[in-house]
């Protein structure tokens, strides 16, 4: 299955890199992936579907045994679980649905920690691409791609989640 996420990354350096993160982390993705469904053969299925995702935007993963990618790499796998969940149970609905400009407007009042535990207590669809604009500095694309939603959901859920999250932290944006 490696081969046929390689054919689709053009640059060799960045085929070495997805395939260091692929040997790294595929047995956690897998933990990941059965966590939330409980069945070994969706678990592979999601856990396909993240490294899809993730060969999408494998710039982004620079330093493959850093935090960031760990954070990022267990976000994608969790919303490919769900979506999996979702597709299994229900197959006609949509899938579930953070940007560092959002950080400098709170700047001044709160800290980059303190502003991040306030986007986890939001709901899920919001502080999913709140986290990914903010933490990751995604594009809307690459969030879209990311959680598997049109670009206009995801600008629609960036705004909202921007409002919700000035109002938790009593600050006009």
């Amino acid at each position: 299955m490696l081969s046929a996420f390689l054919a689709m990354i053009d640059s060799e350096s960045n085929k070495d890199r997805f395939e260091q993160l692929y040997n790294k982390y595929k047995d956690l993705m897998f933990n990941i992936s059965y966590s939330y469904l409980n069945d070994y053969h969706a678990a592979n299925d999601a856990v396909q579907e993240a490294f899809l995702r993730i060969a999408k935007s494998i710039q982004k993963f620079e330093q493959i045994d850093s935090e960031e990618v760990f954070g990022l790499i267990s976000v994608i796998t969790k919303f490919a679980a769900i979506d999996t969940y979702r597709i299994l149970k229900k197959p006609k609905t949509e899938p579930l649905a953070a940007n560092t400009k959002l950080f400098k407007s709170f700047d001044s009042d709160c800290s980059e920690n303190f502003i991040l535990q306030e986007i986890y207590r939001l709901d899920e669809k919001y502080s999913s691409v709140l986290y990914l604009k903010c933490r990751y500095g995604f594009t809307l694309n690459e969030v879209a791609n990311a959680l598997n939603l049109p670009v206009s959901t995801v600008k629609n859920r960036l705004r909202k989640g921007r409002q919700l999250l000035a109002e938790a932290l009593e600050i006009d944006i």
